[in-house]
């Protein structure tokens, strides 16, 4: 219950989001009177720096807030969590990191394609005034520009035989942005290794969406696992002072996953192949699966 309360689902979503921005998350164990935790603090990467010596034993931590403010924390008053780790390096590395460049190059190329439509949304009129046997005058040009410069949109046009008016057209003469857009989202889906199922895009078979959701679901598993270690390895143990295990409960289970659980476990009594203590446990596991309670035998 103590272990619960501390790390809260607050406390791994501040963890998990600092990870994935800045390749490390820094947790500051408050301790409490009775050598416990009191509480969690998560603090910005920004300025958190790790303290080795030449054998690569981390020292302490250091927290920079400015030239002259600088907080130094002993290793068990810091818990580190590392995502994407190389080698034995003591930072980890940021999974939005190396597609900045990409992210930039799609936010100008965006702001490339507000520009012309402000610019050409208006429909741009040309008009020609004159012809070779009766050519207009400055006078006459100079004339029609002032009208164009009051337009609006119910101004309607009457001339004679002299005038023509059209609009400027621009269809096949702008670039097509469509592939370079695709190209920088391309980059970013696999940067980030997201399915493309879950964005929407394209027309995915549904086996392949199937592999690519359970890579996906790998993935988070493998991150869950980072995260998991570290909190036991920092925090749990001591909560728990060396008694208990740590069990996480990161989502509840789905309808399917349940079913899936409950018909492996019905063939696995079927076989008759398990021991009496075996199948009470099982029996137990799934009336927790199904929301019943066995019926209590009468005592003899």
């Amino acid at each position: 219950q103590e272990a619960r309360a501390i790390i809260s689902d607050l406390f791994l979503r501040d963890v998990c989001k600092s990870g994935f921005i800045f390749g490390n998350a820094f947790a500051e164990i408050v301790p409490d009177l009775f050598g416990g935790i009191e509480a969690l603090r998560v603090l910005s990467p920004k300025g958190m720096y790790v303290k080795r010596d030449e054998y690569g034993a981390v020292l302490g931590y250091v927290q920079k807030a400015g030239p002259a403010k600088r907080v130094e924390f002993a290793p068990d008053e810091i818990a580190h969590f590392r995502f994407n780790v190389i080698g034995d390096s003591a930072y980890g590395y940021s999974m939005i990191g190396p597609l900045l460049t990409i992210i930039q190059n799609k936010l100008n190329m965006e702001n490339a394609m507000m520009k012309l439509m402000e610019r050409k949304a208006n429909a741009p009129i040309h008009v020609k005034i004159g012809t070779p046997e009766e050519p207009a005058t400055e006078g006459d040009i100079d004339t029609f520009a002032s009208d164009l410069h009051s337009l609006n949109e119910k101004t309607e046009w009457v001339t004679d035989h002299r005038c023509q008016i059209d609009t400027v057209d621009f269809a096949g003469k702008l670039m097509n942005f469509q592939p370079y857009n695709e190209h920088f989202e391309n980059q970013l889906v696999y940067g980030l290794e997201v399915p493309i199922v879950l964005l929407g895009r394209g027309a995915i078979p549904e086996g392949l969406a199937t592999v690519q959701l359970e890579a996906f679901s790998r993935r988070i598993t493998s991150l869950r696992l980072l995260v998991e270690n570290t909190i036991e390895d920092k925090i749990f143990s001591r909560i728990s002072k060396g008694r208990g295990h740590a069990e996480f409960e990161w989502e509840p289970q789905t309808e399917e996953d349940k079913w899936k659980e409950v018909e492996h476990i019905l063939a696995v009594l079927s076989t008759g192949a398990v021991s009496a203590t075996a199948r009470v446990a099982l029996m137990q596991k799934l009336e927790t699966l199904l929301g019943v309670e066995a019926a209590q035998q009468p005592a003899a």
